[in-house]
């Protein structure tokens, strides 16, 4: 098997492992009634809220995760519910709704920046600051490849 197939299996088989993995892991860790997908727009809030000056617009947090105003509106309404998230409507301007994360919305954000700190440091300790770097790069191609700027 060459270097492309090695690469392109790792690659989805990878990426399936993490996601059954940290849909596991949120369940195991309290949040039973969440989805990795519902996590990840918990995360795009919860960061949206810590940059602050405005940037939890919902057209914003649409706009940070790549869906539609319609598909994150759906997802929120449902987080809504959950007790995950709120919608407000601005101050200034009554046509903006800012999304906000409840008590347990910021919970459930910090369970999930601890599995990834994990995830991140379980592959760190096996690796030289070299490889680490090489990884980084390697990794960095990746995200270029799907249209993400650097973090």
């Amino acid at each position: 098997m060459g270097q492309e197939s090695i690469m392109n299996q790792f690659l989805v088989e990878i990426f399936h492992e993490i996601l059954r993995r940290e849909n596991a892991a949120i369940a195991q860790g309290g949040f039973p009634n969440l989805s990795a997908r519902e996590m990840h727009v918990i995360e795009a809030v919860c960061g949206a809220e810590n940059r602050g000056a405005g940037e939890n617009s919902s057209a914003e947090i649409a706009r940070c995760l790549g869906v539609t105003a319609g598909t994150l509106s759906a997802a929120v309404k449902v987080l809504e519910r959950k007790g995950y998230l709120r919608r407000r409507r601005d101050e200034r301007d009554k046509r903006i709704v800012r999304l906000e994360a409840t008590e347990e919305g910021w919970r459930a954000n910090r369970f999930h920046e601890e599995f990834h700190q994990k995830m991140i440091q379980s592959v760190l300790e096996v690796l030289t600051p070299e490889e680490a770097a090489v990884f980084a790069k390697g990794l960095e191609a990746i995200a270029v490849f799907f249209g993400r700027e650097k973090a």
